[in-house]
């Protein structure tokens, strides 16, 4: 789960991720809220997975009728996950290979495929990593 950074008032996670400073927005852009989002992914078979988004956003937009900016956030959203299923067929020679690799988050990397791997095996699944 996560929301904007500005709505963050627990003070530990404050203590945790700093002092963050929102650079000037340019004239006539508008900076929406995010009160919280949080994403479920959860196996179907070998090769799918169902993906439920959760968010609860503030366009500040008033002049358009909320039923409008769901339903543009339902497209949005379709486009946004077909782009990321492209880009992550092949993640060879980008920044995301180096973060897997040599990330000092190694240990999560390497938690996250033992524990898929554990669970494809428990249904009978075929898995495999990519060797990069």
């Amino acid at each position: 789960m996560a929301k904007s950074v500005n709505l963050i008032t627990d003070q530990l996670i404050l203590d945790k991720i700093g002092t963050f400073h929102n650079p000037k927005r340019k004239d006539g852009l508008v900076e929406n809220i995010v009160h919280i989002y949080g994403f479920e992914i959860s196996p179907v078979s070998a090769d799918e997975v169902s993906l439920r988004v959760i968010m609860h956003v503030d366009p500040r937009i008033p002049v358009i009728p909320d039923s409008l900016i769901n339903f543009g956030t339902k497209q949005l959203g379709e486009e946004m996950v077909q782009k990321l299923l492209k880009f992550s067929k092949d993640l060879k020679g980008t920044k995301y290979e180096t973060a897997i690799k040599d990330s000092e988050n190694g240990q999560f990397y390497s938690w996250i495929k033992t524990y898929i791997a554990k669970y494809c095996e428990e249904k009978g699944w075929p898995y495999s990593f990519p060797d990069f």
